[in-house]
């Protein structure tokens, strides 16, 4: 690796930051973000749980979940009929190497100014929106049966996606950007599309609450609370 090809990276300007990773704007396009995985030494995992315990004496289980998600998203290009900007998750571009560690590079789902487009949380403290269109990209999560761990407000987005050629799309749509991927030790829910799709069931019933939305499990959507 050349001097040429490293990224370099301020590491003061983060414009999101996750549980495992700390995420950049691409320095040469600005329709694209780099995530890069957090370091933590032994004496992070001091607790005597089974989580803790496995990450101090098994140090390659600490990017378990970020490798389970390049699995899905394998998964979902080799047996799906779609191309990867046509699925609901933000399409993976590929590692790249940067000043703070091996990058990965993903695309940005903007906003009409160019940011980072604002999570469900965001979107539902902005006011009204349309729960039609929301629930069309849950059907989309069901109908390709995708296996998730985390769908709390913050891990979908709504916004423009962009192309390569860094064209914006005509429409905004909601996107999954993480918590995808069978994270739990014993990944049973990737055995088929019936237990991914009640991974997506159990993630949407732990997922935190927002005012005025409801999660109706039974018929897999979401709705504006009923008056009593």
């Amino acid at each position: 690796m050349s001097d040429d090809d490293l990224i370099t990276l301020d590491e003061t300007k983060l414009v999101a930051e996750g549980v495992e990773r700390r995420i950049y704007v691409h320095p040469n396009d600005p329709t694209c973000l780099i995530k890069i995985p957090k370091v933590k030494s032994d004496d992070h995992y001091k607790r005597w749980t089974f989580g803790d315990l496995t990450k101090r004496f098994f140090p390659s289980t600490r990017t378990r979940s970020i490798t389970k998600q390049h699995e899905e998203y394998q998964r979902l290009l080799r047996e799906g009929q779609q191309s990867a900007a046509s699925l609901p998750v933000s399409v993976f571009f590929g590692f790249t190497p940067t000043n703070l560690g091996r990058g990965e590079v993903f695309e940005r789902v903007t906003n009409e100014a160019g940011e980072n487009a604002p999570t469900l949380r965001g979107v539902h403290d902005q006011g009204d929106f349309d729960i039609n269109e929301l629930n069309a990209f849950v059907a989309q999560l069901y109908s390709l049966a995708i296996c998730v761990s985390d769908l709390n407000p913050a891990n979908f987005v709504y916004g423009y996606r962009h192309e390569k050629t860094g064209a914006k799309s005509a429409e905004k749509t909601w996107v999954l950007i993480d918590g995808y991927g069978d994270r739990f030790a014993i990944p049973i829910r990737t055995l088929n599309a019936t237990t991914r799709r009640y991974s997506i069931d159990d993630a949407f019933k732990r997922s935190r609450k927002l005012p005025n939305l409801e999660w109706n499990a039974k018929e897999r959507r979401f709705q504006r609370p009923t008056l009593t």
